[in-house]
């Protein structure tokens, strides 16, 4: 039998650092508030900072297996365990972190109970403030987990993370879609580092000097860029890196501005057709803006290129997410400690330009391809609904 206890009650507090009152001059990784993969439940992005560049959210030290939870917007549950890889990473204050007491509770199975209906609920329920509901770290910890035997627990999670396995192999089968498109991309273009057919080879600025791109743009607003205050349950997409995935703009992950933002900015607007490019934290996803919505703004982390004559947006996309090109990306990246490349640099990034009646011709088996695409993400969503209802049955004693 299962007993309720307050989650405060199985996690200890974690230990807090002030970048910019440290000494250190060594970067840090940094989980802000968009890091959280809200689809995957991991971290999917982090910033490479220094101390004397963080935000005054920084503040938070975590470890291995602890549990990340959002405390903004929790009916998007954006919740994560820290992987190994950013043991001694900086969370942002956005996040109430669970660092379990390993003999009173399995964080596997803390991770999952995050995730449950009943905890979301739980969650929006007591959540205040109408345009940007959030809760404290007090009512997380406050809130009660069903506590079985450690035994128990760690049988339920070792389902759970089968379960979780098998939904995750099944977008795998989207990557390999993915391949597929390079592969195309490459038979038709053949190997950039080679360039075997001997297409002309030129420069970002060199086509917006042909009017083969009209304009190259990113989000970075100046003093008027957006704080997480801003944001609303609905409006305008204010699109940032983790809304680039697969080839695919994901306006669902994306926050909202109101429309009167529109006379508060004057840059970072990209609209149906533009090619996005993220350029900071994660490097070098691409997307394009579908016509699902008129335009979108943009984050600092994206830029757009607008489209003119003799050149194809699902080419350029296609070109992008070349191995070689994503390299150059990389590097370029490298030069900054923020993993940032800026207008000035990308304006200098290097572009093949084949035949504009070729490159049409790849849009059109990228479409097939990507048609492809949607009908394995329409397989993803139904097993996601399986393994919801599993997860729900693991703490109302059905597993």
């Amino acid at each position: 039998m299962s007993r309720l206890v307050e989650i405060g009650d199985v996690t200890s507090k974690v230990e807090t650092w002030d970048p910019l009152s440290s000494i250190s001059n060594k970067p840090f990784h940094y989980i802000d508030i968009s890091s959280v993969d809200r689809e995957a439940k991991q971290v999917s992005a982090t910033q490479l900072i220094l101390p004397s560049d963080a935000p005054s959210r920084a503040r938070q030290i975590v470890k291995t297996g602890d549990i990340l939870v959002s405390t903004v917007r929790p009916n998007l549950n954006a919740v994560a365990e820290v992987p190994k890889r950013l043991n001694g990473a900086i969370a942002s204050t956005g996040y109430c972190v669970l660092r379990p007491y390993n003999e009173r509770v399995n964080s596997r199975y803390l991770y999952f109970w995050v995730r449950s209906t009943e905890f979301i609920k739980e969650m929006v329920k007591r959540a205040t403030g109408a345009s940007y509901p959030a809760v404290s770290d007090k009512i997380v910890k406050d809130s009660k987990i069903p506590l079985l035997p450690l035994p128990e627990q760690k049988r339920i999670a070792a389902i759970l993370d089968k379960a979780d396995s098998i939904r995750r192999k099944r977008q795998e089968a989207v990557l390999l879609t993915e391949e597929l498109l390079r592969s195309v991309f490459q038979d038709m273009f053949g190997d950039p580092v080679t360039n075997p057919k001997g297409w002309e080879i030129g420069t970002v600025e060199n086509a917006l000097e042909s009017g083969r791109l009209l304009d190259v743009q990113d989000g970075n607003h100046g003093e008027k860029h957006p704080k997480v205050a801003d944001f609303s349950s609905d409006g305008i997409p204010f699109i940032m890196a983790n809304c680039l995935v697969n080839g695919q703009l994901d306006t669902e992950k994306a926050y909202k501005l109101e429309s009167s933002w529109l006379k508060k900015l004057r840059v970072g607007f990209a609209k149906t057709g533009d090619l996005l490019l993220s350029h900071k934290g994660t490097v070098g996803e691409v997307a394009i803006v579908s016509d699902t919505f008129p335009l979108v703004i943009l984050s600092p982390q994206v830029t757009y290129y607008r489209i003119g004559t003799d050149l194809d947006a699902k080419f350029l996309a296609g070109f992008f997410s070349t191995a070689w090109f994503q390299s150059i990306l990389k590097n370029e990246a490298e030069q900054s400690t923020r993993a940032y490349i800026g207008i000035t640099r990308q304006r200098l990034l290097p572009l093949m330009l084949p035949p504009i009646e070729l490159q049409r011709e790849f849009a059109c088996q990228a479409a097939v391809i990507e048609k492809l695409m949607a009908k394995y993400w329409n397989t993803i969503l139904e097993n996601d609904n399986l393994f919801n209802s599993l997860l729900q049955g693991a703490f109302k004693g059905i597993l």
